[in-house]
């Protein structure tokens, strides 16, 4: 858990989609762009 609500997991999932790096669909999220996301996950991306 990390505390998000479920409306900013939404919005981050939903610019994520816009942006090419993961695909959504009602059984759950394909990452389709791991390198990108590995940089977002650094912390010093933030």
């Amino acid at each position: 858990f990390v505390g998000a609500t479920r409306e900013a997991v939404s919005k981050t999932l939903a610019a994520w989609k816009r942006s090419g790096l993961v695909g959504i669909s009602r059984g759950g999220v394909q990452i389709l762009d791991r390198s990108e996301l590995a940089v977002l996950a650094e912390p010093d991306s933030i």
